[in-house]
C-alpha cells in the first residue's frame, strides 16, 4: 500500500547511498545471525493487542512473521486488522471524539498522524526515539516542533514500471529505452499487441504513484519537494508542463489501459494482458506474482531522460500509539520492537522493503530490483501522503477524470491547487 515516505530536502541522503543499498541488496544475500533480548515486558497470557495495518493477501502474509518474532520475545499476543487507511480516515476521527481507539498500535499516512498527533490523539515518541537512528529527514513527515506522533517502520522503493523479462526477450521490446522519445517508441511497438500500461486504481492510487514518478523524473526531485510543501503549485507553468508534455500524451494515445482494481492489474501483468506496470518493490512478492514462481522473471524500467536532478519516491510505514489505548506499556512495547533493528530485519528479510534504521543490516533482504534505477537519484517523500488531509482524496479523485478524460487537465489542475 501506499504510504508518505522519507527525506525532504535537508536530509542529505542521496540517491547515490541508497543506490548503492540496493545494489547491495542484489549482490549479496547473506544473513546474520544476531539475537538480541529486549527488556520488554512479559504479558499474562490473556493480553491481547490489536493492530490495524493496510496489507492483505501476500502483503499481510509478509508481516505476520514480524508480530509472530514479537509474540515469542515478549509474549505479548496481538491481532492484527486489515484496513484501507482511506477508511480509517473517517473511522478514526469519530473514536478519538469519543476519547476511544479500535486499535492500540495503528499503520496510517503521515500526514493524517501528524495532524492528529498536534490535536493530542497521539503519543509523543519524542521521549523514546533517537532520531540520529533512523534515516535522515524519515521522521519529519510526522513531527510538529519537537514533538514526533510516531514511528518509521520499513519503507518501500516506487523505482518505476514492472515488466516480464521473457516476454519482451520474446518480442524483441527495448528493455533500455534512453529518451522519452524511446519510450513513446516502445509503448507504440507493444500496443501492436497489447494495451501497453496497467491503469492500477483502487480510490486514485497507484495512480497518483506514477503521476508522481512522471513529476519526479521530468520535473525534478526540488520541483516534487515543493508541491509538497506548498513553494510550487500544480497550476504553475513549469508543472503543467510536465503533464502536458509527457503524461498527457501517452493517454491521450491510449497507452494506459481502462482503470482496473491494482491487485488485480498485479494478474494482468502476469497474464500478459498489459507489458508495464507502475508499482513498488513490493510487487515480486505478491502472490500473483509468487504463486507463479516467476518473481526471477521481473524487472523494472524507470521512466528515462528527463531533469538533471531527478527523484525517486520511498514511501514509509508510518504508525502511531493512540491516546487513548488502555493497554499503554503493551502497545509501546510493540511500537519499540517495530521500530527496532530486530523488527525491521524481521520485515525486510521477507522481501520488499528496506529498513529506515540505519543500523539494520540491508544484505538479509532478497534481491528486489537494480540499483542503477536509484543511482544518483534524491530520495523524496510520497507527495499526497505526506500532504494528506482533504488534498489527498482530492489528488486521487482527480487523477481518475484525468485518466478518464485527459482534456481536462487544466481543470484537474486547478481542482488539486485548490484542496491545498
Amino acid at each position: 500500500m501506499e504510504e508518505a515516505g522519507p527525506m525532504p530536502e535537508k536530509t542529505g541522503w542521496t540517491g547515490t547511498q541508497v543506490g548503492v543499498l540496493v545494489i547491495l541488496l542484489v549482490v549479496t544475500n547473506a544473513v546474520t545471525g544476531a539475537v538480541v533480548f529486549f527488556a520488554f515486558p512479559q504479558a499474562a497470557p490473556e493480553t491481547v493487542l490489536v493492530v490495524y495495518h493496510p496489507w492483505s493477501g501476500s502483503e499481510r502474509d509478509l508481516f505476520l512473521p514480524v508480530l509472530e518474532d514479537f509474540t515469542t520475545r515478549t509474549g505479548i499476543e496481538v491481532t492484527d486488522v486489515t484496513f484501507r487507511q482511506e477508511d480509517l480516515q473517517t473511522i478514526l476521527p469519530a473514536q478519538f471524539a469519543a476519547e476511544r481507539t479500535p486499535a492500540d498500535v495503528i499503520f496510517m499516512a503521515s500526514g493524517f498522524i501528524r495532524d492528529w498527533g498536534i490535536d493530542g490523539h497521539a503519543v509523543d515518541m519524542s521521549g523514546t526515539l533517537n532520531e540520529a537512528d533512523y534515516l535522515a529527514g524519515s521522521l519529519d513527515p510526522i513531527k510538529s516542533g519537537s514533538a514526533i506522533y510516531g514511528g518509521a517502520f520499513t519503507m518501500k522503493g516506487k523505482p518505476g514500471f514492472w515488466y516480464k523479462d521473457d516476454l519482451f526477450t520474446s518480442k524483441g521490446w527495448d528493455k533500455a529505452p534512453a529518451t522519452y522519445n524511446e519510450f513513446v517508441a516502445l509503448l507504440a511497438d507493444i500496443s501492436t499487441d497489447m494495451i501497453p500500461i496497467v491503469s492500477g486504481d483502487l480510490v486514485g492510487w497507484p495512480l497518483s504513484d506514477v503521476t508522481e514518478h512522471f513529476i519526479a523524473t521530468y520535473g525534478g526531485a526540488q520541483m516534487h519537494k515543493d508541491l509538497v510543501s506548498g513553494a510550487a503549485a500544480f497550476t504553475d507553468a513549469d508543472v503543467k508542463a510536465v503533464f502536458a508534455d509527457f503524461l498527457v500524451p501517452l493517454l491521450e494515445a491510449g497507452y494506459f489501459g481502462p482503470l482496473v482494481e491494482w491487485t488485480a492489474g498485479v494478474k494482468n501483468l502476469q497474464d500478459e494482458d498489459n507489458a508495464l506496470y507502475f508499482m513498488g518493490t513490493w510487487l515480486p512478492t505478491m502472490s500473483q506474482i509468487t504463486d507463479t514462481g516467476t518473481t526471477a522473471n521481473m524487472r523494472a524500467m524507470a521512466l528515462p531522460g528527463g531533469a538533471a536532478n531527478q527523484g525517486v519516491v520511498f514511501g514509509v510505514d508510518y504508525m502511531f500509539v493512540p491516546t487513548y489505548t488502555t493497554r499503554m506499556a503493551e502497545a509501546q512495547s510493540l511500537f519499540d520492537y517495530l521500530v527496532s533493528v530486530e523488527g525491521q530485519e524481521k520485515q525486510i528479510e521477507q522481501g520488499g522493503h528496506f529498513a529506515t534504521h540505519v543500523d539494520a543490516d540491508p544484505s538479509i533482504a532478497p534481491p528486489t530490483f537494480s540499483g542503477d534505477l536509484v543511482a544518483g537519484k534524491e530520495i523524496i517523500p510520497d507527495l499526497d501522503d505526506t500532504v494528506g488531509g482533504s488534498f489527498q482524496t482530492t489528488f486521487w479523485s482527480q487523477l481518475q477524470l484525468l485518466w478518464a478524460d485527459p482534456s481536462q487537465l487544466d481543470a484537474v489542475l486547478a481542482a488539486i491547487e485548490g484542496a491545498r
